[in-house]
Formats: structure tokens, C-alpha cells, sequence
């Protein structure tokens, strides 16, 4: 029985689940700040500097995923250890 199996120069690429993930989870992440900006603006009538953060933060995520999402590399098997 070997123990260690040789590597195979093929790379399983797991980018894009990786960004449909990112994409889900902060769209899911937008969605609920959506939400408590409309409850504390219309129902609560109270929009603090902890409101405002949330919506900066989740302005800086939605730009990270449109980073991510264009930055992509076009070649399948292009990983970190080919640019070495």
C-alpha cells in the first residue's frame, strides 16, 4: 500500500464555485442591510452612525466582489503555483 500518490500537473480548478459563493453570501449580506436600512429609516425613524457603517461596509464588499469577479483569470488551470 503507498502512502504518498504522485501529483498530477492537472489542477482541479475551483474558482468559479468559489466566486458563485462570494457572490451568494454577499448578496444574501446586501439584502439584510437592505432590509435594516429600510426598518431603522421608515419604522424605527432612527439612522445612526452604526447604519451608516454597515452600508459602507457592504459598499466596500459588493466593490470586492466586482474585483474579484473581473480579476478572474481567463486560463482553467492557472493557479498560484504556475507563477512560480
Amino acid at each position: 500500500m503507498e502512502i504518498f500518490q504522485p501529483r498530477s500537473n492537472k489542477v482541479e480548478n475551483r474558482g468559479p464555485l468559489l466566486l458563485i459563493i462570494y457572490c451568494t453570501v454577499t448578496g444574501l449580506a446586501a439584502i439584510v442591510v437592505c432590509l435594516r436600512v429600510i426598518s431603522r429609516t421608515f419604522i424605527v425613524k432612527s439612522f445612526g452612525l452604526d447604519d451608516w457603517v454597515m452600508v459602507t461596509a457592504t459598499i466596500v464588499a459588493i466593490m470586492n466582489v466586482v474585483a474579484a469577479v473581473f480579476s478572474t483569470p481567463s486560463t482553467p488551470y492557472m493557479t498560484i503555483l504556475s507563477l512560480t
